[in-house]
C-alpha cells in the first residue's frame, strides 16, 4: 500500500507538471494563431488600399514590399512578423490560392503604371482578392478553433485523470491511517496482557472490569 501511495503522490506530481505545460502551450497557441488572424486580414485591407493609390494615381512600391514580405512569411518565408506556418490543409490551399491572386494584381499593376494596364480589370481583380482573403480568413480562424478545441479536451482528460488520482491517493491515506489504528488497538490491548498466558494483568483486567462492574451496580434492582 506504502508503495502505491507514493506512486500515487509521483503520477500526480508529473500530472500536475504537465497540465501547467499544456496550459502554457494553449495561451501561447492562441495568441500566435491570433496573430496570423490579423495579418492575413491586414493583407485584406492594405491590398484595397494599395489598390486605391494606384487608380489614383499614387503608387506605393513600399505596400507592396510590405504585403509581399507578410505573404511570404505566411507561406513559411523568413520570419519578420513572428507568423505561424500552420500545416492544416484546407488553409494552405487557401493561402496558395491567395498568393496566386496577388501576383495576377502585381502584374496588372505593372501594366497600370505603364499605361498598358486596364483599371477596370485591377478593381475586379481587387474584388476577387478581398474575396480570396475573406475565405483565407475564415479557414484560419477554422483552423485556431480545431486546435484550441484538442488543447481544451487534453486538459479536460488531464483535469479527470488527476481528479482520480487525488481520489486514489485520499482513500490510500485513509485506509492505512485505518490499519495502523487497528494495529495501534492490537499493540495496546498485548502489552495489556501477560506474555506466556495471554491474560490480561491485573490492572488491565480492573480497567476493563470497571465499567461493567459499575454498570450492574447502577442498574435498578427489579421489584
Amino acid at each position: 500500500m506504502k508503495r502505491f501511495f507514493k506512486g500515487g503522490l509521483i503520477s500526480l506530481f508529473l500530472l500536475l507538471f504537465l497540465f501547467s505545460g499544456v496550459t502554457i502551450h494553449t495561451l501561447l497557441q492562441s495568441q500566435t494563431n491570433g496573430r496570423l488572424i490579423n495579418y492575413v486580414g491586414i493583407v485584406r485591407g492594405a491590398s484595397q488600399r494599395l489598390i486605391k493609390l494606384e487608380i489614383s494615381d499614387q503608387p506605393s512600391d513600399e505596400m507592396i514590399e510590405y504585403l509581399d514580405g507578410i505573404l511570404s512569411e505566411l507561406q513559411g518565408g523568413e520570419a519578420i512578423y513572428g507568423l505561424p506556418d500552420p500545416g492544416d490543409p484546407a488553409y494552405q490551399m487557401e493561402l496558395a490560392e491567395l498568393e496566386l491572386m496577388w501576383t495576377q494584381i502585381k502584374s496588372e499593376i505593372a501594366a497600370n503604371r505603364s499605361g498598358s494596364g486596364d483599371s477596370t480589370k485591377l478593381l475586379a481583380l481587387s474584388e476577387d482578392f478581398f474575396e480570396q482573403a475573406n475565405r483565407t480568413v475564415f479557414s484560419a480562424d477554422a483552423y485556431s478553433a480545431r486546435q484550441m478545441r484538442f488543447l481544451l479536451s487534453v486538459c479536460l482528460v488531464m483535469i479527470g485523470i488527476m481528479s482520480l488520482t487525488w481520489i486514489f491517493i485520499f482513500w490510500a491515506n485513509s485506509k492505512n491511517l485505518l490499519r495502523l489504528e487497528v494495529q495501534n488497538k492490537k499493540l495496546s490491548d498485548l502489552t495489556q496482557r501477560d506474555a506466556l498466558t495471554g491474560v490480561y494483568l491485573m490492572n488491565a483486567f480492573k480497567e476493563k472490569a470497571r465499567p461493567r462492574i459499575g454498570g450492574q451496580l447502577c442498574a435498578p434492582s427489579p421489584l
